[in-house]
């Protein structure tokens, strides 16, 4: 039935089942939910469902609400960076060694001046990453940062 609501972009009746049914979500249908949240531009009401689940314990509905957080700052961006930065800060404080997040949050505040901050969040996520090539990309980053481009 999930399928159907995700097939039929209805995130609310989603995110309804779920709620009333926490037990039927599989960690497979997570990314499905983020995908649909950020097709329908519906990104509060999976968050909802997903902080719900995470305060439970449910690790990957916590790694998915992260990249949910990371798809919706990105959505915002150009039209609301403030909100877009909230998003984004949120995110990388679930996980900080997402490397989408923390290059996208890292960009955003250097954007908005906030150099320190920018290279802070590279900082954070070099000490957690562990994939050799977004580590490279990370560091390339902050090295421009650190010297001013």
């Amino acid at each position: 039935m999930l399928a159907w609501f995700e097939t039929a972009g209805q995130v609310a009746n989603a995110c309804a089942l779920l709620d009333a049914h926490p037990e039927i979500l599989r960690s497979d249908m997570i990314g499905g939910l983020c995908s649909m949240a950020g097709k329908n531009r519906d990104f509060a009401a999976v968050a909802q469902i997903l902080e719900k689940l995470a305060a439970q314990g449910a690790a990957d509905a916590s790694t998915g609400l992260a990249q949910l957080y990371g798809d919706w700052g990105q959505a915002e961006a150009s039209d609301h960076p403030e909100a877009a930065l909230a998003h984004l800060r949120k995110a990388h404080d679930l996980r900080p060694e997402l490397a989408d997040v923390a290059l996208r949050l890292s960009a955003l505040q250097s954007d908005q001046g906030d150099r320190r901050s920018a290279v802070e969040t590279l900082e954070s996520f070099l000490a957690v990453a562990k994939n050799p090539a977004e580590i490279e990309k990370a560091r390339a980053q902050l090295a421009k940062l650190k010297t001013g481009r």
